[in-house]
């Protein structure tokens, strides 16, 4: 799957190929949890998303992306509850469900209101009947 991106500089695109990263920083053994539009496709969103955003920690084998996910804190915080889940064939973290749905309110803009309402039915979905 490609996504296309906007250049803020100009009015060209550019293919983001999202799979293609994740297997790179996967197979670099960088630490990272997958946060944003891509985790909320992971989990049942159909949202379409531009851009694959992560949180890793601030370490010199890292890469320099996320160090902190406002509100939830730092990337311990959100890697003390991520889960594993398939993405692209490789097994990644994920943000957790629950802590996805806290940062899409948090952030508040209307697409993440969007996607916080679906996120919202997928958990709902997700519980286990009685």
């Amino acid at each position: 799957m490609r996504w296309r991106a906007r250049s803020n500089a100009s009015t060209e695109s550019r293919l983001q190929n999202t799979p293609e990263l994740l297997t790179r920083l996967a197979d670099a053994q960088v630490e990272f949890v997958v946060i944003g539009g891509v985790a909320a496709i992971a989990w049942g969103s159909q949202q379409f998303t531009r851009d694959l955003d992560l949180a890793v920690p601030m370490t010199a084998p890292n890469v320099d992306c996320l160090g902190e996910v406002p509100p939830l804190g730092r990337f311990d915080d959100v890697a003390r509850s991520a889960v594993e889940l398939e993405l692209f064939g490789k097994t990644c973290r994920v943000i957790a469900l629950d802590d996805l749905i806290t940062v899409k309110h948090f952030v508040g803009r209307p697409t993440d209101r969007l996607v916080e309402a679906e996120l919202r039915a997928v958990r709902e979905r997700l519980r286990p009947r009685r």
